[in-house]
């Protein structure tokens, strides 16, 4: 319960700078049935529109033959709504949810479950992500990576190199395909 405290009470900071869409929760509120904090904002992840390159740059890995996942950090209910908002639940195969594996990225586990459901190896399958922190799960939990540098433009020191970079998700999808056909 103090993780649940400090959070809140970090969210209500965030509240109070950036106050909008999200903002004005009571700090004192219990936590959600699963008792893990949800970020500021949370709410909104339905309604949220895709990178403009996200579709093509999925046709292009699809073209390819490969299978696609997205390892959501929400309930299995919130990132089917959030694909089909952004109209890019028909270019995933499979939508596995940290939630299920009983653990919120980065910790090993949602990382390692997805690996379980797609039935593949380590070296078969790559988690590309926006953040550090999925670099570093993904990492942890033995996959190939890659990072999109979109908000953050480098990487902590304490982050593993991952095995793509790209600006876009189009960069990705064309380094991910260059090395299949290497």
């Amino acid at each position: 319960r103090e993780g649940w405290r400090r959070f809140r009470a970090l969210e209500a900071r965030i509240d109070e700078l950036f106050p909008g869409p999200g903002s004005g929760e009571d700090p004192g509120a219990e936590p959600p049935e699963d008792g893990l904090p949800r970020a500021p904002g949370y709410e909104l992840i339905g309604v949220m529109p895709a990178y403009i390159e996200a579709a093509s740059a999925l046709e292009t890995l699809r073209g390819e033959g490969l299978r696609l996942a997205l390892l959501a950090q929400d309930s299995p209910d919130a990132a089917e709504a959030a694909l089909r908002f952004a109209g890019l639940r028909d270019r995933s195969d499979l939508v596995p949810s940290a939630e299920e594996a009983g653990a919120y990225k980065p910790d090993p586990r949602p990382y390692r479950m997805a690996l379980e459901r797609t039935g593949t190896t380590e070296d078969e399958l790559c988690h590309v992500s926006a953040y550090w922190w999925d670099v570093l799960g993904a990492k942890r939990a033995g996959l190939q990576t890659g990072w999109v540098a979109r908000q953050e433009r480098a990487l902590l020191d304490t982050v593993p190199e991952p095995d793509y970079r790209g600006r876009d998700l189009a960069d990705e999808a064309g380094a991910i395909v260059a090395r299949l056909r290497g």
